[in-house]
This record gives structure tokens, C-alpha cells and sequence, in this order.
């Protein structure tokens, strides 16, 4: 499944496909967006061939008061349950990977 941007609003949502929601990225810039939403691609890729099709995927990054962290919520939406999972650390990309993960994880 190609995942693409059908939809950029000013709110900083950003919408993969049908079913995913990145909320909190549209400050980033436009190299870093493109990381992500590459990392995304692939993990939901794995998701879907290990676990199956969930219904919806929400990502909501904020960053902390000193703006030296970030945070990343996680929530997956999977066959009538609700998954979470939420991390804070240094490195975006590394707070996405164990945000992915934990909902991985809590769905198998």
C-alpha cells in the first residue's frame, strides 16, 4: 500500500491513506516529514503482515516545555480495541520507532 499525503490542513494534522493521522508534524521540516512518514509506511507495512489491517492509526507529537524533548502519542485502533503507547525522548526518530513498537506490541 503507497502511503502519500492526501491531506495537509493548517492544524499540523497530516493524513496518510485512509487511516492514519499525524498530528503535531507540520512545524517539522519538509526532509524530516518525509523521513517519517517513510518510517510510518514502513512499520505499518510490518504491522499489517504480522498482525492484519487495523482501523486507525493516530500519531500526536508535542514537544516538552524546554523544547528539548519530544513526545510522542501513539494510538491504534485494531479489530473494536484501543491500543496506547506514549514516549518521551531526544530523538524524534528514535521516539517514533519505540512509539510504533509499543503499539506493535500491544496488539500481538
Amino acid at each position: 500500500m503507497p502511503i502519500e499525503v492526501i491531506k495537509h490542513r493548517g492544524d499540523n494534522l497530516i493524513t496518510l491513506g485512509s487511516n492514519m493521522e499525524l498530528s503535531g508534524f507540520g512545524d517539522l521540516d519538509s526532509s524530516t516529514q518525509l523521513v517519517i512518514r517513510k518510517m510510518v509506511g514502513n512499520q505499518v507495512k510490518k504491522i499489517n503482515d504480522t498482525i492484519g489491517d487495523f482501523n486507525k492509526l493516530s500519531l500526536n507529537l508535542n514537544r516538552t516545555e524546554e523544547n528539548q524533548k519530544y513526545q510522542l502519542y501513539g494510538k491504534m485502533e485494531m479489530n473494536g480495541k484501543v491500543y496506547t503507547s506514549e514516549v518521551t525522548d531526544q530523538n524524534l526518530f528514535f521516539a517514533l520507532s519505540r512509539v510504533l513498537d509499543k503499539l506493535k506490541e500491544g496488539v500481538s
